[in-house]
């Protein structure tokens, strides 16, 4: 089985303001503005399936599958400075440059494209009344990630049984269902997160204005990756009172943050990577 998905969004927008208007941060002189927005999302995904069932009791069903996601996204923007004949609102009616960028809104004016490759499969088998083992897999390749870094793989297998199916358990118990998962997923970064490019800044006069950006990027950095563990109970007694109990242990990896280094002459932020950042909780509750 297959399908491919198309989403198309175009947007045009115009604002014209005269002469005559007069508001706090907008030119005197009037202007025309236009912004041009449009994005194109590609999906494209193809899934196998079998199933076999053994003895009667235990059922198998294996899927395996391979996706593609696209994206690209593109904001064009531009704006007289002022007007040179009142009421005629074109790019070609202004008194300065064209301007292509504007401080309140850093997205006008940019390109993006992202893809990602995915293969992925997974492992369901019923044990009858004893167990219920999902196993599942998945590598993606992204495009935001520097090559020899942008494949990560991310497993998962979770296992449960009721066993008052069979287990005799005291009349008192309606049922008693233990649980238990491991699983680890991952992520990437938006596009041009690591490397050094220059930004567009509003013009000077007739001249483009562009800044080189202050802040460090690792061009090594590796996709973000959490690791969760989990086991618990689920029971109910006298078909009046339920009980829930579960304990999680979650591990981030790689987790990509911003830091600052306090010991240079001028505290720059840097794009870095934590290693380890541990969490664990329990939860219980009944009703």
């Amino acid at each position: 089985m297959g399908r491919v998905s198309l989403r198309s969004k175009r947007n045009l927008t115009e604002n014209k303001i005269p002469k005559s208007y007069l508001n706090y941060g907008d030119s005197r002189e009037g202007a025309y503005k236009v912004w041009n927005v449009s994005q194109d999302n590609v999906d494209a995904d193809v899934l196998a399936t079998y199933t076999k069932s053994f003895l009667e009791d235990i059922n198998l069903t294996v899927n395996a599958g391979g996706s593609v996601f696209y994206r690209r996204y593109r904001n064009d923007y531009a704006s007289t400075d002022g007007l040179n004949v009142p009421g005629i609102y074109s790019l070609k009616n202004s008194t300065g440059s064209i301007l292509t960028y504007s401080s309140d809104n850093p997205l006008w004016g940019t390109r993006s494209e992202k893809e990602i490759k995915s293969v992925y499969g997974s492992i369901n088998l019923d044990l009858s009344k004893y167990a219920y083992l999902t196993l599942t897999g998945r590598n993606d390749w992204s495009s935001t990630i520097a090559s020899g870094n942008n494949s990560y793989f991310y497993p998962s297998v979770a296992l449960s049984s009721v066993v008052s199916d069979y287990i005799k358990m005291p009349q008192f118990v309606d049922y008693f269902k233990i649980l238990g998962s491991w699983a680890t997923v991952s992520s990437d970064l938006d596009p041009y997160q690591i490397l050094q490019v220059y930004n567009k800044e509003s013009s000077w006069g007739s001249n483009t204005v562009v800044s080189y950006p202050s802040a460090l990027v690792n061009a090594n950095i590796k996709p973000q990756k959490t690791t969760q563990f989990e086991i618990g109970f689920s029971t109910s007694f006298m078909k009046r009172l339920s009980l829930d109990f579960s304990y999680y242990r979650s591990l981030d990896t790689n987790q990509i943050l911003i830091c600052r280094f306090p010991r240079l002459p001028v505290s720059i932020p840097a794009r870095s990577m934590v290693i380890l950042i541990p969490q664990m909780a329990w939860r219980l509750s009944w009703v």
